[in-house]
């Protein structure tokens, strides 16, 4: 599917929209988008 990551939320967390701690991306290190940010950061 060539997704860029994943969003997760803790099982044990009830459902909050919006950003916290609860919430966790994960990202693919194989996806073009990983090339730019180790670029930006070098």
């Amino acid at each position: 599917m060539e997704l860029e990551g994943l969003v997760s939320k803790r099982r044990d967390r009830p459902y909050r929209a919006g950003k916290c701690p609860d919430w966790i991306k994960v990202k693919n290190g194989k996806h073009p988008s990983i090339d730019r940010v180790k670029e930006a950061f070098a």
